[in-house]
């Protein structure tokens, strides 16, 4: 929503059967974007050719899957490039990798989901922003460490 700027990129998807119950899967976005020209408007400073905030170039999902008659499991790891936290390109929210790990049984017509998130327990941020307080100070927001979901989907 600036006036000058672009974006520009490719969003791969992949599946690959290695076999009949083995199988890859990733998801992928490699991305240039570019503010031409950006004025600010705490202090009317001009900025030229600086990266939207919260614009990684690069983020990928990647799933390894084995599916069998009674159970699936996959393992899924998530990679999101460095980024901006302001359009001034002065505060990094670090790049982050995390792993998750999913089990799957069918009951009858239902499915038990059972979930472990962020296997390696990194701590990683999301998001955040800059504090307009004290300028340059960054607030990040924290995701959950090493965490556990289970889930009973039920069909009718």
């Amino acid at each position: 929503n600036v006036p000058k700027s672009h974006r520009t990129g490719i969003e791969t998807d992949l599946l690959l059967n290695i076999t009949e119950d083995f199988s890859i899967e990733n998801n992928s976005t490699f991305m240039s974007a570019v503010i031409n020209e950006y004025k600010t408007e705490y202090d009317a400073v001009t900025y030229t050719n600086v990266t939207p905030l919260l614009t990684p170039s690069v983020i990928s999902n990647t799933k390894l899957n084995y599916d069998v008659k009674y159970f699936n499991v996959s393992v899924i790891g998530k990679y999101v490039s460095q980024s901006y936290l302001d359009n001034e390109n002065t505060v990094k929210l670090p790049r982050y990798f995390i792993m998750d790990f999913v089990l799957q049984i069918p009951i009858g017509n239902q499915l038990l989901d059972l979930r472990a998130n962020s296997i390696t327990n990194k701590r990683y941020f999301t998001g955040g922003y800059v504090d307009a307080v004290s300028i340059g100070t960054p607030d990040y927001f924290i995701q959950m460490p090493l965490n556990f979901v289970a889930t009973l989907k039920l069909r009718f």
